[in-house]
Parts: structure tokens; sequence; C-alpha cells
């Protein structure tokens, strides 16, 4: 029969410590408990124990679901699914053909960035962790346009951040002789590592430099600085609704792209300049 008979979940590089990834899980969990489907966790780290899985899960009182996550631009997560089984899969937090549910990660990088220029920032930094993956090129992507839309370069070659160094980027950057007006942090970690990092060296936000961050939507939680919301339950949620689909309708090809919002809460403002007299205002 046409159903779906269990989800099983590809994801070799996640951390389950991870805020990002206990969301996704929480809305895959949740859709497919509603649709009565069983979800299992593969612990496959190779090409191999992959396809061993997915032939031990295999069922045939219906179509095993499979949801591929995480696999860094350079690999070919189609190489990790068996071709002699019927099952369907659909990709999350990735570049993929096929069917798969991801998160605009662009266009809202790209509005607050397009913002900072309009108020006058021409030193906008980034902090960015990685460009293994798919979402932080895209984000990065945006930042590069925003500048490109107003025939600036950005004010120095961006280069990946690794959270544990995000103290030391910060002091070096606002020790320069040219410190940036504005930052953009362009993962959640990142975000609440450097906001943390400014109070702690009281730098006035906005008024000495303007953040703009990376959160995730969870009602109960209030921004803590202008922040680019990505719906990260949701895109679980979407993700078992796909497969779901491409199960009962063959041959079907599902591509869902979630938007993200820029949350505004007061975190940028002006660039602070330096008048004639040498005093400094806004």
């Amino acid at each position: 029969p046409e159903a779906l008979a269990g989800v099983l979940v590809l994801a070799p590089t996640v951390s389950f410590s991870s805020t990002h990834w206990q969301l996704i899980v929480s809305g895959i969990l949740d859709e497919a408990s509603r649709l009565n489907v069983p979800v299992m966790f593969s612990s496959a780290e190779t090409e191999e124990e992959a396809v061993a899985h997915v032939r031990n899960f295999y069922s045939r009182n219906g179509v095993l679901g499979i949801i591929l996550a995480c696999f860094p631009t350079h690999v070919s997560a189609a190489d990790w699914l068996p071709t002699d089984t019927d099952t369907a899969s659909v990709s999350l937090l990735m570049r993929a053909e096929g069917s798969r549910a991801n998160i605009d990660n662009y266009s809202a990088v790209y509005e607050a960035t397009v913002n900072l220029l309009q108020l006058g920032h021409r030193r906008i930094a980034i902090a960015i962790n990685s460009l293994a993956w798919w979402a932080q090129q895209r984000r990065l992507q945006g930042y590069l346009d925003a500048h490109a839309a107003f025939g600036l370069a950005p004010c120095e070659e961006p280069r990946t951040v690794p959270n544990r160094y995000a103290k030391k980027w910060l002091e070096e950057r606002l020790s320069a002789s040219e410190p940036p007006t504005a930052i953009v942090a362009a993962t959640s970690d990142l975000s609440f590592q450097l906001f943390a990092e400014l109070h702690r060296l009281d730098v006035r936000i906005p008024e000495e430099l303007s953040f703009v961050g990376i959160g995730h939507v969870r009602p109960w939680v209030e921004p803590l600085f202008d922040t680019i919301l990505l719906p990260t339950f949701d895109r679980g949620v979407e993700a078992v609704r796909a497969l779901r689909t491409v199960v009962t309708y063959p041959g079907r090809e599902v591509v869902t792209e979630l938007p993200a919002q820029l949350v505004r809460v007061g975190s940028v403002g002006p660039p602070r300049r330096v008048l004639p007299s040498g005093t400094e205002g806004v």
C-alpha cells in the first residue's frame, strides 16, 4: 500500500545538544505522532552503515520515509540510500536535488545588511562559524549581495570564526584602528556568545555598535537583539509532510522554503560619527 510506514532520520554530523537540531527533531516527532508514524534515528556515520540501517528498517507494509539532514555541501547524500528498496526521501538543512524542506537563509540576512547600509554603516563585520553547510553559505551570500547592491566591498574578507574563538575574534575587531560599526552574527551560537561578550566589555548597543544575530522561533523567548528568526520547528514538521506527499503521490517532488523573519528590538541604529571639531556625536 502507498502509505508512510515509518520515518528514518539519517543525520551523521548533528549534535543533539544543539538547540537548532532539538527544535527540528521536535517538529519531526510532533508531526509523525499526529500521523501515528514511528520515527527512528540512525547512528550511521558512513554510507555502508546507512544502507544497512535502511534495509534493516525497510517495511513491506508501506514505504519507509527517510530524512537526510546536515550533510556538508561536498557530500552526496544520495549515495547513502540503497537503490533496491521501496523508500522515499526528503532533505533538510542542505542543498540537494529532489524533495526538500529548507529555510530561506538568504533574504533576511540581505534585508538586515541593506538596512545597516541605508543607516550609513560602511564597516559591517560578519561572524560565521563554517562554510561547509548550505545555510551558512546562503547567509554569507545575502551579506555579500547587499554590499554589491550599494557598489561596496565588505570592510574585510569574510572568514570563518569557530565558536571557541568568538571572544578573541570580537576583541581583535574592537581594538582595530578602524573597528566595525556593526556586526552581523550569522549563526545562533555565535550570536549569543558575541552579544554576551559585548555586554561584558560594556559596549553600548546600538550607540557604539549595531548588532544583528540569528535565532530560532520559540514563542516563550523574547529576542534580546535584532534577530533573524528561523522557523526551525516548522522545518521538521514540513519534512514529514513532504514525505507523506511523495509517498501518497509517487513521482511528485515537494520543495518547501520557509521564510525567516527579521525581528527588530532596537539593537541597530545609525553609526557613531566624529564631528569636525573632534567631538563625537551620532
